[in-house]
């Protein structure tokens, strides 16, 4: 291999192993500085802000380094060592800069300033190493390679598609088979033999690798004045690092953008984010690539850099608008989210992303004729870049997309692209007599530095080629770009593709109630209503339906204050990490005891939308015992000194990317330090969407840090962890009992099936015990196993069977009855009086997915309507609920009858016991629509009248 490929091989290694240390210094910075939109932006910034350093020391410094080479090894190998030690060592400073963070919680301002301050003091020393890698092995390069466009562009190539290979294997192998603290070390890997390849290099017979001439001084025999020199200094050079600033600044904005765009049609897991960042950088490596391919070949293709920025304008227009092509071909239950998204993402950035490596190469290129040296060059570009780049992500995320929205916002970065290519167009294009110091002359053949001295086409480079091409051609592509932008199809957004994640619900009924972009993600409330009166409201995240107000959803929320207040003697201070539509929040200020109630969330948009299903009133957030507060739930448990007696959480489900670690032993050790003596934590785990080695995995975790760990039914396959601080009991019955008495929750309770105190017990699934024995194989989920939670998909109706010997209600009565933890908090007569309803809790997962077997249905409704006391339970069974009877009475007499009134005023006649009543109303059904099939009422006829009789 020559020594050429040994350098690109070197520069390939060099960019996987800073793109996995990227991956793992932002989920490690997240458990130190929080998740919440600021704190990792501020990470972002520390990031970047180091790159843009090493940029610019390189620039300043670069071609005063005689030994290019030898100084990338130590930087290499500095890379490895402090990389390895963030990695490590960033979860561990929590203990010490906690204490300043708590200090500083009452100033936001403050609070952010000390995370910027720390995140870029922490990652000083490697990203600014990072950022010098790429001038110093140009300038290594470029004393055996005369052509500087073509080193660049294939250095730069290389060096991106390294980072394609990081991002892939780090976040689809690496980190789920090894963990994070030994990706880290592959990483330094990566980096150590990048360092050994390159100081081999050093020590070639036939190269001298090891070291780089300065270049020439510039004679000049009549030199302008000072002030001449700069002002031609700055006219020749300002056009290009402008144009740099830009690309970097309309790219990574992009990005953001077609971030939050993928996600309306893909799941967010770790896997879809992969996808985007891979396609992303594959676009720059391979437009890197050609660039340099290009100018090997024609050493003043930069000429055309004005029409290829034009092009990425174009692009960004033409795959906004011919999108679905990219979501034709993407399949949601595809077993491989990677794979699955790949399509849709190149559709999205392929295009923009590709001719974004291309102008980097070229605005490069097009500096080297005019700024002295090689380091310098690639400096100033990539500090100019890099810069652009963090202030583009910034702006994309707090002002595009909360300002503009999506539409609008690429609509604006495609403008950019137009700016840059009018700057490009317009630039000076004489750059002679320029102070020698900076600049080079393209007039004197002296003037032409070693690299360039050695290639005859760079050596007749004169003003004349760096000015672009004359004539219409040179407009051309600058006309083709504003007949696309006046083509942008506006609208399209609202008419077409926010449809994609709620089509569903319109095809049912449903009306968008409300649409915002705001900084953490795309929020769409929806609202059903039945014949005109608001029924359900349904919250839709990008694209994945997080929060109902569904009777069956305001059971499982709500439960998570229901059980622990029947259970703890004195709840006066509760925690709620994480809002939703506000179903648990309203739970919360229903109950009086409670003196303080926070609510934490990373969202304030969801928040404020969450006014919308309490339009008349009642709004869980006016109570004046609730503090809000905006900021990830991880650092609000890590910064606060209150106690709590109650916190229960709902955070989005797990598989989202980042939400890990919202589900972690090492996050339920952080609910348990917060507790109070005697405190409950009631916690969701979703396992309608987990696989039950995954649900295991969060149980295990649990249970690790809650010594009386126990699982319990919410509603349907959202079930409930429940732990405590050392509770014990048991309290008195009469306040066990307390809460079907109170006004405020009892109508509620009823409602939503827990029409009995001893329906809480029939609830209970396995306490400590049991759970140890299902679980004992599996690993926990912790922060440095995040992936124990996959990607991939658990379908509904695949895992429904793997989960039906849990909840088997026979087996969960008698684990019941001989639990210790059960006997330890519950009051002794209803701990006896609990039994009897399992059967009738076991009914209600046995009829979970809607049965065509309606003998087995009456079967089970006779049984409710003759041996208990419970209805709901049996609406529930007829696929009805208390509040769809609620509204149909309540309109039926100014309404005329239809089948869907006919049938739901049958069913609530039925449960009522006006059997006669029913049968005329199954009856009435039927002859409403003879076009339907409604024969399957013909059971429940003849079942109320055979009820009927006396």
């Amino acid at each position: 291999m020559g020594g050429t490929h040994f350098i690109c091989l070197i520069f390939f290694l060099s960019g996987a192993a800073a793109l996995i240390f990227e991956t793992l210094w932002f989920r490690q910075a997240g458990l130190v500085f929080g998740n919440s939109v600021w704190a990792a932006s501020l990470v972002l910034a520390s990031f970047m802000g180091g790159l843009a350093l090493g940029n610019g020391l390189a620039a300043r410094l670069g071609e005063r380094t005689q030994r290019p080479l030898r100084l990338y090894v130590r930087l290499e190998l500095g890379i490895a060592v402090t990389g390895v030690l963030l990695v490590v060592g960033l979860p561990h400073l929590s203990s010490l800069l906690v204490p300043l963070f708590r200090a500083a919680e009452p100033a936001p301002w403050l609070l952010n300033g000390l995370r910027l301050g720390f995140a870029f003091a922490l990652l000083l020393f490697p990203t600014t190493a990072m950022g010098a890698t790429l001038p110093l092995l140009v300038r290594t390069l470029a004393t055996v390679e005369p052509a500087f466009g073509s080193v660049l562009g294939r250095l730069y190539g290389w060096n991106t598609l390294g980072a394609v290979a990081g991002v892939a294997a780090a976040e689809l192998l690496l980190i789920q088979a090894l963990g994070v603290r030994l990706t880290g070390v592959v990483a330094a890997g990566a980096n150590l033999l990048a360092a050994g390849l390159a100081w081999g290099m050093t020590r070639h017979a036939t190269v001298s690798w090891a070291s780089a001439p300065p270049p020439n001084p510039i004679p000049t025999n009549h030199p302008p004045t000072r002030r001449s020199q700069s002002a031609r200094n700055l006219c020749s050079v300002w056009p290009w690092l402008a144009a740099a600033f830009l690309c970097g600044a309309l790219l990574l904005s992009a990005e953001v953008i077609w971030t939050r765009l993928m996600l309306l049609f893909v799941y967010g897991t770790h896997a879809a984010f992969a996808a985007i960042l891979c396609v992303v950088l594959s676009g720059i490596a391979f437009g890197g690539l050609l660039g340099g391919t290009w100018l090997r070949h024609q050493t003043t293709a930069f000429r055309h850099a004005a029409s290829v920025a034009a092009g990425c304008g174009i692009a960004i227009v033409l795959s906004y608008r011919w999108l679905d092509l990219g979501i034709a071909r993407y399949s949601a239950t595809a077993p491989q989210q990677f794979l699955a998204a790949l399509p849709l993402t190149i559709a999205i950035a392929l295009a923009t992303s590709l001719g974004s490596g291309l102008l980097f190469t070229l605005i490069g290129a097009a500096l080297q004729h005019v700024v002295r040296g090689d380091a310098r060059p690639v400096g100033l570009l990539t500090f100019a870049n890099t810069v652009g780049g963090m202030c583009g992500a910034l702006a994309g995320g707090f002002l595009l997309l909360p300002r503009l929205g999506m539409e609008r916002g690429l609509f604006l970065l495609a403008c950019g692209y137009g700016v840059v290519a009018l700057l490009l167009l317009l630039r000076p294009t004489t750059v002679a007599n320029v102070a020698p110091s900076d600049v080079r002359s393209d007039v004197a053949p002296s003037a032409i530095t070693p690299s360039a001295a050695r290639s005859p086409s760079a050596a007749r480079s004169s003003a004349a080629d760096v000015a672009p091409s004359a004539g219409w051609r040179r407009w051309a592509p600058l006309g083709a770009f504003a007949i696309v932008l006046v083509a942008f199809p506006f609208g399209r957004m609202e008419q077409h593709y926010l449809h994609y994640p709620i089509g569903g619900y319109l095809a049912r009924g449903f009306q968008v109630a409300a649409v915002h972009e705001g900084l953490t993600e795309t929020a769409l409330y929806l609202r059903e209503d039945l014949y005109g009166v608001p029924y359900r409201y349904q919250l839709v995240t990008n694209s994945h339906p997080m929060s109902s107000t569904e009777p069956a959803a305001r059971r499982y929320m709500k439960l998570y204050v229901y059980l622990p207040a029947a259970l703890h003697p004195q709840l006066e201070r509760a925690l709620l990490i994480s809002y939703g539509v506000g179903s648990t929040a309203k739970a919360l200020t229903d109950t009086r005891a409670l003196r303080s109630i926070d609510v934490v969330d990373i969202s304030r948009d969801i928040l404020d939308l969450g006014r919308i299903p309490y339009a008349t009133g009642g709004f869980p957030l006016d109570d004046p015992r609730v503090r809000v507060h905006i900021e990830d739930g991880r650092q609000f448990l890590l910064t606060t000194t209150n106690r709590y007696d109650l916190i229960t959480a709902e955070p989005p489900p797990p598989k989202n990317a980042g939400i890990t670690n919202l589900y972690s032993q090492e996050y339920f050790q952080l609910l348990h330090d917060r507790l109070a003596a005697g405190g409950m934590v009631t916690y969701w785990l979703p396992v309608s969407q987990l696989h039950p080695t995954e649900s295991h995995s969060i149980i295990r975790g649990f249970c690790n840090v809650f010594a009386d760990c126990s699982l319990w039914h919410g509603s349907n396959l959202e079930w409930m962890l429940f732990g405590t601080r050392g509770a014990h009991g048991p309290v008195a019955a009469e306040h066990f009992t307390a809460q079907w008495h109170d006004p405020a929750v009892a109508s509620e309770l009823r409602a939503l099936g827990m029409e009995r105190p001893e329906q809480l017990g029939a609830l209970f699934i396995a306490d400590a015990a049991q759970l140890a024995t299902w679980t004992a194989t599996t690993p926990p989920l912790t922060d440095n196993f995040p992936y124990r939670i996959t990607a991939v998909p658990a379908p509904f109706f695949s895992i429904l069977p793997l989960y039906r010997p849990w909840a088997d209600a026979d087996s969960a009565r008698d684990r019941f009855a001989a639990s210790s933890l059960i006997a330890a908090l519950w009051p002794g007569e209803l701990r006896t009086a609990s039994l009897p309803y399992f059967a009738w809790q076991g009914m209600l997962l046995e009829h979970l997915v809607p049965s065509t077997n309606h003998s087995a249905v009456l079967r089970d409704l006779d049984a409710l309507l003759t041996a208990s006391p419970l209805r709901t339970t049996a609406l529930w069974l007829l696929q009805s609920n208390a509040d769809t009877i609620r509204i149909i009475r309540a309109i039926a007499p100014h309404t005329p009858p239809d089948t869907i009134i006919a049938q739901q005023l049958g069913i609530g006649a039925l449960i009522d016991g006006d059997f006669g009543a029913s049968a005329d109303h199954f009856i009435q059904a039927q002859q409403l629509a003879p076009q339907l099939d409604l024969r399957f009422l013909d059971p429940y006829i003849t079942y109320a009248r055979s009820r009927a009789t006396p």
